[in-house]
């Protein structure tokens, strides 16, 4: 991973050869030397978004909502500087950068928490999807996803009218088209009981008694 070379103070430079990770070192005529380590990374490390927070957990349909995001990252190579965000609803989508420099809603510049403070106007869809990656040269970290529920003012509507009396009033008319039902039920059983009767009545009627009548 790491290639350690040992610099000396010398009057003729240190040779190095990089295929083979061997190197000749000439002390001076002093016999006095120094050290110094230096560790190369080859490559870009794929970075990596954990702890996402938004907030609030709700937005208000057809509203401006203020909206601040977090997320930390980990790169080992130091070398990630852009983090996006982006937030679907409906047919809309709408993209943002987070940042680590201590400004727009930024905490602490440089503590691998990437941040965003802005504000989103929605007017479409129930629930915004959010979507938030890190890139890195050419690598693209794991994307981290979230939800927010749209509130809209007709569905607040419809909850404070159930809270402040039209869940009794709905249970009183469930009750009364309850009561009109067994109603009718029964009405129409006692139609059938004399439709049935009417019927026998019928199967004990007897044709000779007719004959009889005529006769006379």
């Amino acid at each position: 991973m790491g290639n350690t070379i040992e610099r000396q103070s010398a009057s003729t430079p240190v040779s190095v050869n990089p295929l083979s990770d061997k190197f000749n070192v000439v002390k001076d005529s002093r016999g006095e030397s120094d050290v110094t380590s230096i560790n190369l990374t080859i490559g870009s490390s794929s970075p990596i978004l954990y702890d996402l927070s938004i907030n609030p957990n709700n937005l208000k349909f057809g509203e401006s909502n203020p909206i601040f995001v977090t997320v930390r990252l980990d790169d080992l190579d130091g070398t990630t500087q852009m983090v996006f965000c982006k937030f679907k609803a409906g047919a809309v989508e709408q993209e943002f950068e987070l940042r680590d420099d201590g400004l727009g809603g930024d905490s602490i510049a440089g503590d691998d928490i990437w941040s965003i403070q802005t504000a989103l106007l929605v007017n479409d869809g129930s629930i915004a999807q959010v979507e938030v990656w890190a890139i890195d040269g050419e690598v693209v970290s794991p994307i981290l996803f979230g939800q927010l529920p749209i509130k809209s003012e007709e569905n607040s509507n419809i909850i404070s009218w159930f809270l402040s009396g039209g869940l009794p009033l709905l249970a009183f008319m469930i009750t009364l088209f309850l009561a009109i039902g067994i109603l009718y039920s029964l009405n129409r059983r006692k139609e059938l009981a004399k439709d049935l009767e009417m019927i026998e009545s019928w199967s004990t009627f007897d044709p000779r008694e007719l004959d009889d009548e005529f006769n006379e």
